[in-house]
């Protein structure tokens, strides 16, 4: 089967460290989810590529292989990695609409590397040793991710198609600032959350 006669799908792909013990994320991790007051054994992290495109198995392969991992240091798998026994994961990816410059370079990657068009996100995924479902999506709030602009999953996220950011409409308004005395501009500078000073 041809790349252009498969579906258009999302593909999940877990790259991690070949040994567990040389990971400095996890170290990290363990070190400041312990300063927190968090009862962590230990974390394993895996950075994960999300890509959606009509890949054929052999272009998967391929980018797996030839592109996302390397053979010496890392390890990697298409889809999602089961947990450990008593390990919680979660995983932090950015929201839609958010700059994405490692996705933007694997997308680039990927069009040379086997002549596809893809979408591309990326995120990573802690699998926390010792931690509850709700103990571990704690400290991915307090430790792992910026609610802000991070979205936290507590299952390996695997959507049907990538999310997409909503365009916002530009409304332009006209303000008669002239005509305003000083508790106008300060009722409008605190309603428009504008923070100005008289």
């Amino acid at each position: 089967m041809t790349a252009t006669a498969t579906a258009i799908r999302v593909h999940r792909f877990e790259v991690a460290p070949a040994n567990p013990s040389r990971d400095p994320r996890a170290r990290r991790v363990e070190h400041d989810a312990r300063a927190l007051g968090f009862d962590l054994k230990s974390c394993r992290t895996a950075r994960v590529y999300l890509i959606e495109g009509a890949l054929s198995p052999a272009q998967l392969e391929r980018i797996r292989e030839g592109l996302l991992t390397d053979p010496v240091a890392e390890r990697s798998a298409l889809g999602a990695s089961p947990a450990a026994t008593n390990a919680s994961i979660v995983e932090v990816h950015p929201l839609p609409g958010v700059m994405d410059p490692a996705a933007q370079s694997v997308r680039d990657a990927v069009r040379a590397l086997v002549d596809a068009e893809v979408e591309v996100t990326t995120g990573w995924r802690y699998e926390l040793l010792g931690l509850d479902a709700a103990a571990a999506k704690s400290l991915a709030q307090r430790l792992l991710a910026n609610t802000v602009v991070h979205g936290i999953h507590v299952q390996p996220f695997t959507p049907d198609r990538l999310p997409k950011g909503a365009k916002a409409e530009f409304r332009p308004r006209q303000v008669p600032l002239l005509s305003l005395d000083n508790a106008g501009l300060e009722r409008l500078s605190r309603d428009g959350h504008l923070f100005l000073s008289l």
